[in-house]
C-alpha cells in the first residue's frame, strides 16, 4: 500500500492491553478506502506485461497490438 494502514485489534483478541494494541495492513483489503486503487494497479501491472496497452480515451480499456 502507498501509506500507512492501520487498524484496531479484532474483538476476542487474547493479549495484555490488547486495546492500547493496533495493526498495520500488509495488503490492501476490502472495504479500505485504497482497495479498489491497489486491484487497479495490479491489474494495469499484469495486463502491461502480457503486452496489452491502455487506452486514452478509456482507461479502463485495453487492446492488444
Amino acid at each position: 500500500m502507498d501509506l500507512d494502514v492501520y487498524m484496531e485489534q479484532l474483538e476476542g483478541f487474547a493479549q495484555v492491553n490488547s486495546n492500547e494494541l493496533v495493526c498495520l495492513l500488509d495488503k490492501a483489503l476490502y472495504g479500505v478506502k485504497q482497495g479498489s486503487r491497489q486491484w487497479n494497479k495490479k491489474m494495469h501491472e499484469v495486463l502491461t506485461k502480457l503486452g496489452l496497452t491502455q487506452t486514452y480515451s478509456n482507461t479502463s480499456l485495453y487492446i492488444y497490438m
